[in-house]
């Protein structure tokens, strides 16, 4: 098993394995079985300079532009935060140097050019964090006049922190090609964030996506409604900031926190014995919710989450992935997305009113309820169906 970043140990492996070269010692960030033990050999540094590291074949781009899809890219790796939740941040601890690291502008967008040469328009940054020290609004500005001085028309889609946004970082990445974020707002709640070990608070969130709406960006708003200490109270900010901000994209109502192996979030809840099941079979940890009410509303949510759950897959992935499209190709799935986001908003506040008021029968409410709407649901496949034939997209 290879431990942490892989470029510079699967090369070592590859001259263990086809020349025999190297013995299994002396490959550093591997764990591997001798004598029936697990051999765990030294810790590899992380990559320094990621400048160093050649830009990945694309030899399959082809298969990529006839799909419609993005092209991955990447301009840095790791984050500077510490969310109790979030396994980059224990992949981080896996090797010794800095945890977040990054590439020049001119070599970044030296592939940029380079990929475009083969027709690809869209991309995908898939930075953790695009925007961490020493990268500020002048980094984002020296971003845009290489890539406009270049010639280069790319779009460009990316992920970066709330509390990393201000109103003229993102007017010169918008500049740059950049026409949606993914942003982890993860709560409305003050508490939840706080339980969270967030770095960005409730207004910070807010003015993030103010300043996305301002600039026109498509926003992929990360959300996590439930975690072990969840209150109603909670729940009932985050229905109502959702509603505020209907126009953010969103896979569905209902979303928990991802209890991985090797994250602050698990050891606390294994102190707590808090876990019912070390692994659900996708490496999550079920843990069990501090409230019954919350329990009854987890329940029912999570019902109504599955009963569309490929209509959500499907609305979002156009904009979230995400696809080539033009700007009306693009309006289209986003009001898409926000109408269902509406619905789904209306249904968390019939089910909230009626946990709130000692309604036990959360499973018969779900069930009517999804038996009332399934015409208004299968209208808004259709849509989204028609949607893909009209873009060409599978």
């Amino acid at each position: 098993m290879v431990l942490g970043e892989a470029e510079e140990t699967v090369c070592e492996l590859s001259e263990h394995f086809a020349f025999g070269k190297l013995d299994l010692s002396d490959i550093s960030g591997i764990s591997y079985k001798h004598d029936g033990k697990i051999v765990r050999s030294g810790r590899r540094p992380a990559v320094a300079n990621l400048d160093a590291i050649p830009f990945p074949s694309r030899d399959t781009i082809r298969a990529s532009l006839e799909r419609r899809s993005a092209v991955h890219v990447l301009s840095s790796r790791g984050c500077a935060a510490h969310c109790t939740f979030c396994s980059i941040v224990a992949f981080a601890k896996v090797s010794d140097g800095s945890h977040w690291r990054q590439r020049s502008i001119e070599n970044f967008v030296d592939e940029l050019e380079q990929v475009s040469r083969l027709e690809a328009t869209c991309f995908k940054v898939i930075d953790d964090s695009l925007i961490e020290p020493p990268r500020d609004e002048l980094w984002c500005r020296e971003l845009a006049d290489d890539i406009q001085s270049r010639g280069l028309r790319v779009r460009l889609r990316g992920s970066i922190r709330a509390d990393r946004v201000t109103d003229e970082a993102i007017r010169q990445l918008k500049r740059a090609g950049f026409f949606a974020f993914s942003c982890g707002i993860e709560n409305y709640s003050e508490s939840a964030l706080k339980r969270m070990a967030k770095s960005a608070s409730v207004d910070q969130n807010l003015q993030a996506l103010d300043v996305f709406k301002k600039h026109g960006i498509y926003v992929q708003a990360g959300h996590i409604l439930f975690d072990h200490g969840t209150t109603m109270e909670e729940l009932r900010e985050n229905r109502r900031r959702m509603s505020d901000y209907v126009w953010t994209i969103s896979k569905g109502i209902f979303s928990e926190m991802y209890a991985a192996e090797g994250t602050p979030l698990t050891r606390l809840l294994r102190k707590r014995n808090l876990i019912d099941a070390d692994d659900d079979g996708t490496g999550n940890r079920n843990y069990r919710l501090a409230y019954e009410d919350v329990v009854q509303a987890y329940t029912g949510l999570k019902r109504w989450h599955k009963s569309h759950l490929r209509l959500y897959d499907k609305a979002i992935d156009a904009i979230s992935a995400p696809k080539a499209l033009d700007d009306e190709e693009l309006v289209e799935f986003h009001a898409l997305a926000t109408e269902l986001r509406r619905h789904d908003l209306a249904f968390m506040e019939l089910l909230l009113d009626a946990v709130e008021s000692g309604e036990h029968d959360v499973d018969g409410l779900v069930d009517a309820q999804v038996a009332g709407n399934k015409i208004k649901y299968q209208a808004l496949a259709t849509r989204v169906d028609h949607a893909y034939a009209s873009a060409g997209l599978v």
